[in-house]
């Protein structure tokens, strides 16, 4: 969301210019495709340009990951859909409206699965924690809270109405996305995850938070496969797996260490309201960190998976 628009698309002619076997683009959201070229979002119209480009080409195999929305997402501030401070949830265009959700930890390991014992899959993956509905948040909110909350129904005319008054507000965008409900959900079902029972593994293992270049080389494979990560730590190290479903706990999780962290919810990051900015200190970072992984990238025969910064 820091990053320039064009990244993503630059990005990715640089893994097909270099020639890499195996690509994992940084499309980890919701489904694109469905949601389709006219969004309120510019962002998701850029990601269609990502996977035009790939798909026009069959030299680089690749593999989207859609998640749905990141879990700890549904809780920020910023975003509007639960407010702590304040006791309230609002529903992004009706209550019965569902949102897919998964946890960043949980997305690494599908994204492990997939690069090191699923090869034989291509296109377009999904994967969820969960598919709950706004009513189902707030159920879950108030389970955590021990009390009741207020309940607010943003509807479309409502979100398109706070848009038009600043049509260049990104959390606003995301707001009337979701709100139209295209693309934002789908059954765990039908999910990477259920059908593969690959659902979590958990700390009873040996294994690493962050990417280990050096010791994956022998798995993956040198130059053969770029992972675009940013900022997501998969787990793609382990001894043991253990497989358990995601399901509403994670939702539970989420909501209440964000409760513990801004302890009697005086959110002080959010005071200035809903639509405060994304926090500067990550545009600071976002330019040097994309040289370095441009660097990376022309450096791609000594490169094995790359794209991970904490």
């Amino acid at each position: 969301m820091t990053y320039p628009p064009g990244t993503q698309v630059k990005i990715g002619k640089a893994v097909l210019a270099a020639g890499i076997q195996r690509y994992f683009p940084w499309q980890f959201g919701v489904d694109y495709d469905v949601i389709g070229p006219s969004s309120s979002q510019n962002l998701f119209t850029e990601q269609l340009e990502v996977r035009a480009l790939l798909r026009e080409q069959s030299q680089t195999r690749w593999v989207i990951v859609s998640t749905g929305m990141f879990t700890s997402f549904l809780f920020e501030p910023v975003f509007g859909v639960v407010s702590a401070d304040r006791r309230t949830v609002h529903a992004l265009g009706s209550w019965e409206n569902q949102v897919t959700v998964t946890v960043p930890k949980d997305i690494g390991r599908v994204v492990a699965e997939l690069a090191l014992q699923a090869q034989e899959i291509e296109g377009v993956v999904y994967t969820a924690g969960d598919t709950v509905s706004y009513r189902r948040v707030a159920e879950i909110v108030e389970t955590v809270l021990g009390k009741k909350v207020s309940k607010v129904e943003w509807t479309i005319e409502i979100l398109k109405a706070q848009l038009a008054k600043d049509p260049d507000n990104g959390m606003r965008k995301y707001r009337v996305v979701f709100a139209e409900g295209k693309g934002v959900s789908w059954d765990v079902k039908e999910t990477f995850n259920a059908k593969r029972l690959c659902r979590i593994m958990t700390q009873t293992g040996s294994f690493k938070d962050r990417l280990e270049v050096d010791r994956l080389s022998s798995t993956v494979g040198k130059g053969k496969c770029y992972v675009e990560l940013i900022w997501i730590e998969p787990v793609l190290r382990a001894e043991r797996y253990e497989w358990l479903s995601f399901g509403e706990e994670r939702i539970k999780d989420s909501f209440q260490r964000m409760a513990e962290d801004v302890g009697d919810f005086s959110l002080g990051r959010a005071q200035s309201g809903y639509d405060a900015d994304v926090r500067q200190e990550s545009n600071d970072r976002s330019d040097h960190e994309l040289v370095h992984r441009y660097e990376r990238l022309q450096r791609a025969e000594n490169v094995d998976m790359c794209g991970v910064h904490g």
